[in-house]
């Protein structure tokens, strides 16, 4: 019957040619069959090794049952004619120990069945296995961790194995001779995943042929990567052991048997079980057409403690230094901070502790900073003004004084506080407006809007007319407040000077909402966004212009509410806007209509200057 490809490149012994037996025919001694070699107890894979190395002295045992179909046969042109071991189901006691960054085990194989037909390749027969219930041979292995620790990206041990004759070879379950492997062993991960590898050399004095195979010493190798499931309870993929005779063969098919498995391990609490299923993946001596693998080992949780300062690893913040357990876990395990004196850096006589401002010499009455009567964010000590709220400038004669109508004289020197005006050498009229009707500090020939307090500007329809007014929970805008394009880039800041100044002249306003408003040309999400930069650019102006930044709060409401329909590109213009609301004020607060920012009444016209 002809195999499917699968079964084909499993088949153990490819091209294999079967003579029938003859009188007197020799026999040969059987030989280890099983290619499969399980890994050190507690090692997490089933032939690979995750080198988990932790823990002071770790002990673990456990048995891997191991059942393969047709691991060794003759075949004739891709049929197989006699199954020598048709049927093997071994079981690999093992046990290992784990001590700092070395590792010890053994692993003693046995045959719970096994059975076949037996045949004779190039003239020699070989019997089906003699009987049940018989050893294989004893391997040792010692490793020792090179590089790395567990969960690490990359990890590194190098070790040896070694085979005592212990096996019977009628059995096919030992070569009657020493072997020995010297190898280098991989592995690693991160996050959920993992892998592991296997290179090295192996020695085997057998180097009987079996038609056209043989066996010898070989090169091996292995690799596997998968899942770390569940917390890292289960661990979850493929995994490949093969070899390669060192001969002129070295690497073809026949000299290089390898296996493929698929298998799953999940731990709970000591225990850990396994499954997996496999095949062979080359037609070499010993590959099964078939393998299945259960497994069950304990091994006691790790709890580590490195340092060993009574504090177990997984809730010492410094696992390597010895240290007191704390009900903080970010500093228990750690060693407790040096007992220091108490410390005064800017020597006020504050401890550092109790200053708000600890590298600046200040007040025990204002928290360790330097006195500030006026709140105006100026020390007294650098206040030329220190019982008024003023600004702050770069002449220490001035800085700290305010200047209430914003006519650049400070108010100690303004014989008219709240009204601009010009400079003059007399002290009775040094700050007061000279042929100024509304006392802007704008004369009335050059003044626009002469009766209205207002702003100066170079287009003369507009020097001295107010760019903004004070209105009743309103800061209305008489001039826009530009922006370049649909960005947040403010283009000219004339209009926002007369907020600064409207804002300084009325302390009484404590806080004010500077809104972004735009049309609906853009997605609403955009919208908003472009509204919000713009009033967060607005309030970053006036900040940055003397303007406290607890009395600005920006918002965005993109084209939510619009002041006309969207209807046309005049109407989209007057939706596109800055609007200033007034918050908070004091009980006084401002008055009802205030233009141009100046405390005097209400005027119901710009006056009778020249048209705007």
């Amino acid at each position: 019957m002809r195999r499917s490809v699968l079964a084909t490149v499993a088949l153990a012994a490819a091209t294999v040619v079967a003579t029938p037996p003859a009188r007197g025919q020799q026999t040969a001694e059987g030989f280890a069959v099983n290619r499969f070699e399980p890994s050190e107890r507690g090692a997490g894979w089933f032939s690979l090794d995750q080198l988990d190395f932790r823990g002071g002295v770790r002990p673990a045992i456990g048995v891997v049952g191991d059942y393969q179909y047709r691991p060794l046969v003759i075949s004739k042109n891709d049929t197989v004619v006699s199954s020598i071991v048709r049927n093997q189901l071994a079981f690999h006691l093992g046990a290992s120990v784990v001590f700092d960054r070395f590792r010890g085990g053994l692993s003693l194989p046995f045959t719970g069945v096994g059975e076949g037909r037996g045949g004779v390749v190039g003239g020699v027969r070989y019997d089906p296995p003699a009987h049940n219930g018989a050893l294989g041979d004893l391997r040792l292995a010692f490793d020792a961790r090179l590089l790395g620790t567990h969960d690490d990206v990359i990890s590194l041990a190098a070790g040896l194995r070694a085979w005592l004759p212990t096996g019977s070879k009628a059995s096919y379950m030992g070569d009657g001779d020493l072997r020995l492997s010297p190898h280098l062993l991989l592995a690693g991960g991160r996050g959920v995943l993992a892998y592991a590898g296997r290179f090295g050399l192996q020695y085997r004095g057998r180097d009987d042929a079996f038609g056209a195979s043989r066996l010898g010493s070989e090169m091996i190798f292995g690799l596997s990567a998968g899942a770390r499931l569940a917390g890292g309870d289960v661990l979850v993929g493929p995994e490949i052991q093969g070899s390669s005779l060192l001969n002129a063969d070295f690497l073809s098919g026949r000299a290089t048997p390898v296996l493929g498995l698929l298998g799953a391990h999940a731990t709970a609490g000591d225990l850990r079980v396994g499954g997996g299923v496999g095949t062979g993946l080359s037609p070499g001596l010993g590959t099964p057409e078939f393998r299945a693998l259960l497994s069950i080992e304990w091994s006691p949780a790790i709890v580590l403690d490195r340092d060993l300062d009574g504090v177990l690893d997984d809730h010492d913040a410094c696992p390597d230094t010895k240290g007191v357990e704390t009900s903080d876990p970010r500093t228990s395990g750690c060693a407790p901070p040096p007992m220091l004196p108490p410390s005064d850096g800017d020597g006020d006589g504050i401890l550092d502790r109790e200053d708000v401002c600890p590298e600046i010499p200040g007040d025990v009455e204002w928290e360790g900073c330097p006195a500030d009567r006026d709140r105006d964010g100026i020390p007294d000590k650098e206040d030329a003004c220190p019982a008024d709220a003023g600004i702050r400038t770069d002449d220490a004669k001035t800085s700290g004084c305010p200047d209430r109508d914003g006519d650049g004289l400070f108010d100690r020197d303004d014989a008219c506080k709240d009204s601009r005006g010009l400079r003059s050498e007399d002290p009775a009229k040094n700050g007061c407006p000279d042929g100024d009707r509304d006392r802007d500090g704008i004369k009335d020939g050059d003044d626009a809007c002469p009766d209205v307090p207002g702003d100066p500007s170079t287009d003369t329809t507009r020097n001295g007319c107010p760019r903004v007014e004070l209105k009743e929970k309103h800061i209305r805008l008489v001039e826009p407040i530009a922006f370049r394009g649909d960005t947040a880039t403010i283009d000219g800041d004339d209009t926002l000077r007369a907020v600064a100044r409207l804002l300084r002249l009325h302390p009484e306003i404590r806080r004010v909402r500077i809104e972004g408003h735009t049309d609906n040309r853009a997605p609403a999400e955009k919208s908003r966004k472009l509204s919000v930069d713009r009033a967060a650019a607005v309030t970053a102006w006036l900040e940055s212009n003397g303007i406290e930044r607890r009395r600005l709060t920006a918002v965005g409401h993109g084209g939510t509410r619009p002041l006309v329909d969207n209807t046309s590109e005049g109407n989209r213009h007057q939706n596109r806007r800055i609007e200033i609301w007034i918050e908070a004020a004091t009980d006084d607060g401002p008055p009802t209509a205030v233009p141009g920012g100046h405390r005097g009444g209400r005027h119901k016209g710009r006056g009778g200057g020249k048209k705007r």
